[in-house]
């Protein structure tokens, strides 16, 4: 496995020198704001001496051809050649850290960029370490039931993201006992969510959005989930492929985040 820690504008330039300078320019200013063009300029050179002297590019002089270390370059390319995009999103005592995880035919990327300044790449050579880092980001029980407990409408989802009330609750109580849940795992289910000390959203990203300045998706219109995570429970809200208006309530379990991956990660 390859790891690497770049600067914003190290990985920019790096991008660029295996023929991404579009998304390049679109990971910079997504990330840094829009600079003045000497400001971008000096930024990118300085980002390139210093992949030079980290030895993960070459500049051969002579031949006036600039060359990338190959295990670096396999990583560029999976960024850059990705067929799914996994946007994973948490929020945590007031905190929201964001992971991006690029899946393309021969290996998977995870990327998380810290405070504007600086992105981690780690190299994910198989689909399960894939799933496994998924499952490790949203906090996911190690126990293994995989199964939904039931499929209910989507707007489960529009009364538990309504502001917290006892009509509101009610609604997805309702929601939940109308698709035979059992009413004290309803009321259970309602208020593990609402008491939640973590939330957040896995979606995979449209073919069409911006990789790497994508903004999070709407949940309703990609695959993907909800999740809630608290000190001893949490339930994970997952859209059916091709059924937008159902949604398949699990417990927040590492066999489920697995079963749940098969729908929207490809195998590689």
């Amino acid at each position: 496995m390859h790891n690497y820690t770049l600067s914003i504008e190290e990985f920019a330039f790096a991008l660029g020198t295996v023929g991404g300078t579009e998304a390049a320019l679109g990971f910079m200013t997504s990330t840094l704001g829009a600079l003045p063009d000497h400001d971008r300029t000096s930024r990118l050179t300085a980002a390139s001496h210093s992949l030079l002297a980290r030895g993960l590019i070459r500049y051969d002089a002579a031949a006036n051809l600039r060359s990338t270390e190959p295990p670096f370059k396999r990583m560029l390319l999976g960024v850059l050649q990705a067929i799914a995009t996994i946007r994973c999103t948490r929020v945590h005592a007031g905190q929201t850290d964001a992971q991006t995880v690029f899946v393309s035919p021969g290996l998977a990327v995870s990327s998380q960029v810290i405070n504007a300044v600086t992105i981690t790449l780690d190299v994910v050579e198989h689909w399960a370490g894939c799933v496994t880092r998924i499952a490790d980001f949203i906090q996911a029980q190690s126990d293994t039931p995989a199964e939904p407990i039931t499929l209910t409408p989507v707007t489960l989802l529009d009364a538990l993201n309504a502001a917290p009330s006892p009509e509101a609750d009610g609604r997805a109580e309702t929601v939940l006992r109308q698709a035979n849940v059992d009413p004290e795992l309803a009321r259970r289910i309602v208020q593990q969510t609402r008491a939640a000390t973590m939330r957040g959203s896995v979606l995979s990203m449209r073919a069409e959005d911006p990789g790497l300045a994508a903004e999070q998706a709407n949940l309703r219109a990609d695959v993907g989930f909800l999740f809630s995570a608290g000190p001893s429970s949490g339930w994970l809200f997952a859209v059916e492929p091709d059924k937008a208006d159902t949604v398949a309530v699990y417990p927040a379990t590492a066999g489920a985040v697995e079963r749940v991956c098969q729908t929207f990660i490809p195998k590689f």
